[in-house]
Order: structure tokens, then sequence, then C-alpha cells
């Protein structure tokens, strides 16, 4: 769990850290800097998290059931209604444009298929095994 500290920064301090933050992520303007960023910057538990809740809005987006998603990315199905939810109200807008891009689509259901394919741990349940190779034959038929 990541751990926030219980004494509160002053709202300009905090401002001006969210800027720098930023500032240090538009930087970056290739894929190499920003995972660099990413790995030097956040723990395992904290990119883990991330990654889980990248996967959880896009297969959102691809239709995916709560039970489904929870089974493929081991959280529990409140996490995933949680993040419908938020999605629903427009929380993630930026990510759900990017991801209703057509190469952004194409990459998610390829990590899905080999996640699937490779037997990836966490992804048990034979139906949703399933579900996942016919979206990405689906989707490699112009679906």
């Amino acid at each position: 769990m990541v751990h926030i500290s219980k004494n509160k920064v002053a709202e300009p301090v905090q401002e001006k850290l969210f800027k720098e933050l930023t500032d240090l992520f538009v930087a970056n303007t290739n894929t190499a800097g920003y995972s660099k960023l990413l790995f030097e910057l956040l723990s395992k538990t904290e990119r883990i998290m991330l990654a889980k809740r990248v996967g959880i809005i896009g297969a959102l987006l691809n239709e995916y059931s709560a039970y489904e998603i929870s089974q493929l990315f081991k959280v529990s199905t409140s996490t995933v209604i949680r993040i419908e939810t938020q999605m629903q109200q427009g929380g993630f807008d930026y990510i759900t444009t990017i991801f209703k891009k057509k190469k952004a689509r194409a990459n998610f259901l390829h990590i899905l298929e080999t996640m699937v394919t490779l037997g990836f741990p966490g992804v048990a349940n034979k139906r949703v095994r399933a579900k996942v190779q016919r979206d990405m034959h689906a989707w490699k038929a112009g679906g």
C-alpha cells in the first residue's frame, strides 16, 4: 500500500510540486525516457497499481464484465466497479480517448492475448481466456 504522510503540504507548495512533476514528464519525448522515469520514480508496487488501473480501464472499454476483469488482474470486483463509476463520471476521459484510438486498442488486446496464451499467473479462468482470444481474433479480422 502506498504511504502518504499525514502532514499536509501547503497549497502553494503542492501546486509547485505538481508543476515540477508535470515538467519532468513533459521533458521526456521518447518512450525509453518515459519508461526510465517511471522505473526510477515509482516503486514496484506503485507501477503495478498504475498498470492494473490502466488495464482495468482498457478492459472496461472493451466491454469485459467486472468479474472477468477481477479474474484477469486479480483485483476485487468492487475495485473494478469503483473505476467504472469514475469513468462514467468522466474521471478518465483523457485515458479513454487514448484507448479508443485504433493502435492503442490493438496494443491492449495484444497484451491481453499474450497474458492468456503464455498462461500469465492470474488468468486462470478458462471463460475469460476464451473471451480474450475471441476479442483478439475479431480485432485481427477487422471487428
